[in-house]
């Protein structure tokens, strides 16, 4: 059995709630003794020396909480990237609840699965039939293609249109879905011939037949 992390791209209810309820009491927790710490040292100090010490203490607390963020995104990049003690973990583990708690689902599949999960569950429109016509440079005579623009824009569909942040898949993977792959795993088309020969036409062919929500970039 293998693991594959799935984190949903929103929050429920629910885990917006506690999210809330924990900021609230832990500004409660910050601001109430720093209040009360300001104030007695004005009282006993004065409000000069009072001021130059809360300057500090919260400057302290500002360093805190951008090392707690710094932590937070080094985490959440080690889970996504399977990474050190985030390998493989075990359920009922500190580390698998870890997981869990960072909103990631936890999947077993069966290690003879080789092919991935679906990148996009969303049913692509249908691309037209006809032909995409190519600027009279790039008419040469040679060996005809195995596939045509139409079917590197399922490509193109997928891949440029997915959300880094919570889309784990890599093109490799777009390519041996919607194109195919070797007995062995390779995908039948390189990720170069995409990015050096069918990326802009297939970005091209998608924005003249609107078949992206807006328009694609070819940058």
């Amino acid at each position: 059995m293998s693991q594959t992390f799935i984190r949903h791209p929103k929050y429920s209810r629910k885990q917006w709630a506690v999210l809330l309820f924990c900021l609230k009491v832990s500004a409660l927790l910050v601001c109430v003794p720093l209040f009360w710490l300001f104030h007695k040292m004005r009282l006993n100090w004065g409000d000069d020396i009072a001021h130059i010490i809360l300057v500090f203490v919260s400057f302290g607390l500002l360093v805190v909480v951008l090392m707690g963020a710094g932590i937070g995104l080094a985490i959440d990049y080690a889970i996504r990237r399977r990474k050190f003690i985030f390998r493989d973990p075990q359920p009922g583990s500190r580390i698998y609840g870890m997981v869990r708690v960072w909103g990631y689902d936890i999947l077993e599949t069966q290690a003879s699965e080789l092919e991935p999960p679906p990148p996009d569950t969303k049913t692509l429109p249908d691309l037209p039939d006809e032909p995409y016509t190519l600027p009279e440079k790039a008419r040469r005579k040679g060996r005809k293609p195995q596939f045509n623009v139409k079917d590197w824009a399922r490509v193109a569909l997928k891949w440029e249109q997915r959300d880094p942040t919570f889309d784990l898949f890599t093109l490799e993977q777009v390519i041996c879905q919607e194109l195919g792959k070797h007995p062995n795993g390779a995908p039948i088309m390189s990720e170069k011939a995409y990015r050096g020969t069918w990326r802009i036409r297939a970005i091209r062919y998608i924005n003249q037949h609107g078949l992206a929500k807006k328009p694609l970039s070819e940058d």
